[in-house]
């Protein structure tokens, strides 16, 4: 399932990445142009915005809450989503993530995660770092409860 959301729903686009969905968040598109992207890539579009939700050529949900717990909630529940490859997705450009050797990271990765950390993976396109650092426990936590 391949999702796009609008400008309004920045957050919880990251948020499906680290849960490992394909989730396209476009530059600031006029409506007409976010709807051919959307019709183009073979999205669900998700908004904030009712009329474009309304869209009879797209498929799309509106997004009812201004909360995000609540947001990705109503996303999961929608489409009976189950979380399979968490931490697969740049969480920055959507793209896949490798993994990499811990050789491959020296000097480009803080010198104490270096120490800490035998897990690294990059992203092709934007060429980031992931490791399974503070953050990954709090990923890992909304995972579960969802």
């Amino acid at each position: 399932m391949r999702f796009c959301a609008d400008q309004m729903l920045g957050s919880l686009a990251r948020w499906l990445r680290f849960f490992g969905f394909d989730c396209a968040y476009p530059k600031v598109l006029a409506d007409r142009e976010l709807v051919a992207f959307v019709r183009k890539e073979e999205r669900i579009l998700l908004t904030r915005d009712k009329e474009l939700a309304q869209n009879k050529d797209i498929d799309s949900l509106y997004i009812e809450n201004t909360d995000l717990d609540m947001q990705i909630a109503q996303v999961f529940e929608r489409f009976q989503l189950k979380v399979t490859n968490p931490f697969s997705r740049c969480s920055i450009c959507n793209s896949q993530l490798i993994e990499v050797k811990k050789a491959e990271v020296e000097g480009k990765v803080p010198e104490k995660v270096f120490s800490f950390q035998n897990e690294f993976w990059r992203c092709e396109k934007c060429k980031k770092y992931y490791w399974h650092g503070t953050h990954f426990k709090g990923i890992e936590k909304k995972i579960r409860e969802l």
